[in-house]
């Protein structure tokens, strides 16, 4: 006689469910815990940076055409020790004597891709230097350097298209600094002026979600016209030797290389 097989009745299910149950919350628990992937970092609210690169643009050639219109522009050879002949006005503009270094603050709003701060930073832009042999028939010989400098501050908005790529802008104030110099005399002629204008600027920041990056922007900075000079001296022969105040754009971009970070 074969056994009947018979299903558990209700208690039975009922007890088969409180022993199954611990174990399915548990694999729940378990499957969670290992299959969820973890949520996304959460934006810091701070980033800075400090660049430094070469400047272009600006006065340099400005000067050099007022420097031939008033006669700063003759040539002088190299001696007995030969060199060559040099034809000025040249300019300066290599190395330390045209970089631009800048830095910025800024804070994110929100957890969106608007950030506002504060940026600022010097840009030299280059020494021109023109020589006078002559004034008539009276000898001269007389060097003059004309450097640019430019100090700029700029409260900006930027905005962050996708991570690591920044654009920026904002309006700016300029001080516009000239020093002219001469071969034979000692001390300079300087002046100064305050000019209105504004800065655009894209950046990269790689990498984009770590607490420190390296950064390369590019940027343009307006501040229109300003005012080189007036310089003039008499030699000990007797020759007037004069540069009139000239107007010349002091608008001029730069690109950069530096470190920043995020906190």
């Amino acid at each position: 006689m074969l056994a009947s097989r018979t299903s558990p009745g209700p208690r039975g299910r009922s007890f088969l469910f409180l022993l199954v149950l611990p174990a399915l919350l548990l694999s729940s628990t378990i499957l969670r815990a290992d299959d969820t992937p973890p949520s996304p970092r959460r934006p810091q609210s701070w980033s800075f940076e400090v660049v430094a690169g070469p400047s272009f643009g600006g006065p340099s050639g400005e000067i050099e055409a007022a420097m031939r219109r008033y006669g700063f522009d003759d040539s002088l050879s190299g001696g007995w020790f030969g060199g060559g002949t040099t034809t000025y006005p040249t300019t300066q503009d290599e190395s330390w004597d045209a970089t631009s270094y800048w830095g910025a603050a800024r804070r994110r709003l929100g957890h969106g891709p608007w950030h506002v701060g504060l940026g600022g930073g010097t840009t030299e832009l280059g020494t021109v230097t023109g020589y006078r042999d002559k004034v008539g028939n009276a000898y001269a010989m007389v060097w003059l350097d004309v450097s640019s400098r430019v100090l700029t501050l700029a409260p900006m908005a930027w905005y962050e298209a996708v991570p690591g790529l920044r654009l920026g802008a904002g309006p700016a104030i300029h001080r516009v600094d000239f020093e002219l110099g001469y071969s034979y005399e000692s001390g300079k002629v300087q002046s100064r002026s305050w000019k209105p204008g504004f800065v655009v600027e894209v950046a990269l920041t790689l990498p984009a979600d770590t607490p420190v990056f390296f950064a390369a922007l590019a940027q343009y900075r307006f501040a229109g016209t300003a005012t080189a000079g007036p310089w003039e001296t008499t030699t000990y022969q007797g020759a007037h030797v004069e540069f009139p105040a000239t107007s010349v754009p002091v608008s001029h971009g730069f690109v950069a290389l530096g470190i920043g970070g995020r906190f």
